[in-house]
């Protein structure tokens, strides 16, 4: 694809609101630590080289929640990591009123939050996560937050912005003289590959799939064709 702007497939838009459905929890089986989260004693920690941090993954469809947390497991490296996936039924009708509901289960200070359609596209550490980052582009991006201001923030959000955004409210109320990464074209950046059309190009998925950290899939964007992409990328075998 030599201009974006010649193909509407992979124009970014601004991601729609999250909605309630239903309700899982993945361990990462693939972490150091090899086991469920049932208490502090199972949770992960610090290590050499490593830091603990558990990833919420939060999303409508059970499917595509289990691809999200197979990306986790691939590619982000260098952390020791617990995920949480919670879809349909037990997702609350906000984002926020979700996470906070879920909270206590979270047993490391590090979170990383994912919403519907993020995917980690490519190996990154927690730092890629954690890099400010604003813009549209921005919302569909993992980011990462520690949960001993979530505990203090959430309740504020679910109060009196129970819709807006987590990620966007922590870093202008944690972080307000840090000035961020204005995200502004994907084709020039390595951060996203963001697919919102209806039915994305495969071979174009997988050219950009090279030097992409992350991907957006869109509620309309998720046909057969990327599925089976994203299989094929997160294979457990």
């Amino acid at each position: 694809m030599e201009n974006e702007n010649k193909n509407p497939e992979f124009n970014a838009e601004q991601p729609e609101g999250a909605a309630a459905v239903e309700s899982t929890k993945a361990p990462d089986t693939e972490s150091e630590t090899g086991n469920d989260t049932q208490g502090p004693a199972d949770a992960p920690v610090d290590d050499k080289g490593c830091e603990a941090v558990t990833v919420v993954i939060i999303a409508r469809n059970e499917q595509y929640a289990e691809l999200m947390a197979r990306s986790v497991k691939k590619n982000l490296i260098g952390a020791n990591v617990d995920i949480h996936v919670v879809s349909g039924a037990n997702l609350c009708n906000t984002d926020v009123a979700t996470l906070l509901q879920h909270l206590p289960h979270v047993e490391t200070e590090r979170i990383i939050l994912m919403t519907d359609g993020m995917i980690v596209l490519n190996p990154v550490t927690i730092y890629e996560v954690g890099v400010h980052k604003t813009g549209t582009m921005a919302e569909m991006l993992p980011s990462l937050m520690h949960k001993s201001v979530l505990e203090e923030l959430l309740p504020e959000m679910q109060e009196d912005r129970p819709y807006a955004n987590i990620a966007a409210t922590y870093l202008a109320a944690v972080l307000p003289d840090v000035n961020p990464i204005t995200l502004r074209k994907w084709s020039e950046e390595s951060w996203l590959l963001p697919l919102t059309s209806k039915n994305p190009p495969i071979q174009a998925i997988e050219q950009w799939a090279k030097t992409q950290c992350f991907m957006y899939v869109s509620p309309d964007s998720w046909t057969p064709d990327v599925v089976a992409f994203l299989n094929d990328r997160f294979s457990e075998a």
